[in-house]
């Protein structure tokens, strides 16, 4: 008898860089900016309710206060202000998804902060400790023995671990940089071994043709990429020929 696999696929969402819509029918969770590198009031939410329509999971996408940079570049901030900024914007999604009587499961940080909370414990403690300050318990998305994974264990949060199914990985397990060549995969055939790899074999293939460890339970695909439409489109119809299942909430 076959083994069903079940996961989450996620995507960040509420950015405001491409229609959405089109892709809420293929996925199982969403990470809603919430002020941070982007997003407003509106933004948040009309991005609930297309969620809430399509019954996808939603979750904060908080980070760096810098729009200038959409969040992907390290900002000199003092720690009060982080842990401050990270607050504001997680409460004010709590705050609108609970006027439409919707409940946020998990956080995930953006950008240039969630490649320093991955590495740094700094980082890590500081996203934790803002999301310890939220009304209601909920999961963090954080990477495969990352310092996240590590902080937010230790803090007594829910977890689950994240891949990512249109990045590149380097021999050290970690994403390959946006702006170096092949960082990005854009071919939905590459991104479908890769989670296939992932989900069964728990390796990933490296930029350098190596197979390194890796799990996860949910997966990502970025909203702004060129291809994330037909990425999706084609793994939701290949992904059960491998007895791979979306788990719908």
């Amino acid at each position: 008898m076959d083994v069903i696999h079940y996961i989450d696929i996620n995507c960040d969402m509420g950015e405001g860089l491409v229609p959405e819509a089109p892709l809420m029918p293929y996925i199982s969770s969403c990470s809603i900016a919430c002020g941070g590198h982007a997003g407003d009031a509106d933004t948040m939410r009309r991005t609930l309710l297309l969620a809430q329509e399509h019954g996808v999971r939603v979750g904060a996408h908080p980070s760096f206060p810098d729009k200038t940079n959409f969040g992907r570049k390290p900002m000199n901030i003092t720690r009060h202000d982080l842990l401050n900024s990270l607050q504001q914007q997680m409460t004010a999604l709590w705050e609108i998804a609970d006027d439409s009587a919707m409940e946020i499961y998990h956080v995930k940080p953006h950008g240039a902060l969630y490649n320093l909370a991955s590495t740094d414990p700094i980082y890590a403690d500081i996203v934790v400790e803002a999301t310890l300050q939220l009304p209601d318990k909920v999961t963090m998305y954080a990477p495969y023995r990352s310092q996240l994974l590590q902080s937010a264990k230790e803090a007594g949060l829910n977890v689950m671990e994240e891949a990512f199914i249109d990045r590149q990985y380097t021999a050290e397990g970690l994403l390959v940089p946006r702006q170096e060549r092949n960082a990005i995969i854009e071919d939905p055939k590459r991104a479908l071994e890769q989670i296939e790899s992932l989900v069964k074999n728990h390796k990933v293939m490296t930029i350098d043709g190596e197979e390194v460890m890796h799990r996860a339970q949910t997966f990502c695909v970025h909203s702004d990429h060129l291809h994330t439409a037909s990425i999706l489109r084609f793994l939701h119809d290949e992904l059960p020929k491998l007895d791979i299942k979306i788990q719908r909430y």
